[in-house]
């Protein structure tokens, strides 16, 4: 048996790596990156499992499911109003059922309340859906709520969306079926004397209401 000049172990000895990993013939592999493809660590807060590896796909095929055997999650707490929901049954209309809800295997709903209940509204029976896999119960929970968080995190280009509803406005797209207002603001009342007017004021101006917080505002100047 040949021996380490070191420590006098023998070859079937396990060598140790420099950081005081085991090497090779543990069958992981050591550094700064972690370790193999099945690698991965807890949540201190949630005690999940998290991977440190490649995204893994977590969403099956689409299929058709009943509408009677979709389950909403009783604590959604996003609210969708008769606005909203006005505006969805347009969507519906206008578009089509373009993207599917997500759920999980026996039937939950993850993402898609406010649509379907747009969906039920229009007399749909079924509604083509996407089975998340792979999630564990506590995980489905929170993306509920992160699929509905995450997204109001963006924010507008107000100068490029200007732009763009103008150039869909041209085209005599009713915008309200992509969620958008457009309201000319009343004019001031006439005193009978006669004022100058403004060059900046020849153009009618008009107010974009955002489809998610419902704010106001004016599109700004078109782009040089």
């Amino acid at each position: 048996m040949a021996k380490n000049g070191k420590n006098g172990m023998g070859a079937a000895a396990v060598p140790k790596s420099r950081k005081g990993g085991t090497g090779a013939a543990a069958g992981v592999k050591s550094g700064k990156s972690g370790t193999g493809a099945a690698a991965g660590g807890r949540s201190k807060k949630t005690g999940v499992q998290v991977s440190t590896g490649p995204i893994r796909i977590s969403c099956g095929a689409v299929v058709m499911k009943p509408i009677g055997e979709i389950i909403p999650y009783a604590k959604n707490a996003r609210i969708h109003g008769p606005e909203q929901h006005r505006r969805l049954r347009n969507s519906l209309r206008e578009f089509g059922f373009v993207r599917p809800l997500l759920i999980d295997q026996a039937g939950n709903l993850i993402a898609g309340h406010g649509i379907l209940e747009a969906a039920v509204a229009e007399g749909m029976e079924a509604v083509p859906c996407v089975l998340a896999e792979g999630l564990t119960e506590t995980q489905r929970r929170a993306y509920v709520h992160a699929d509905n968080r995450l997204s109001e995190l963006s924010s507008w280009d107000q100068a490029a969306l200007d732009l763009e509803l103008r150039d869909l406005g041209s085209l005599d797209f009713d915008l309200s079926a992509a969620g958008f207002d457009l309201e000319i603001p009343d004019s001031p009342e006439d005193d009978g004397e006669d004022q100058p007017v403004p060059e900046s004021s020849t153009q009618t101006k008009k107010l974009v209401r955002c489809p998610e917080c419902g704010c106001e505002f004016s599109p700004t100047r078109k782009r040089k």
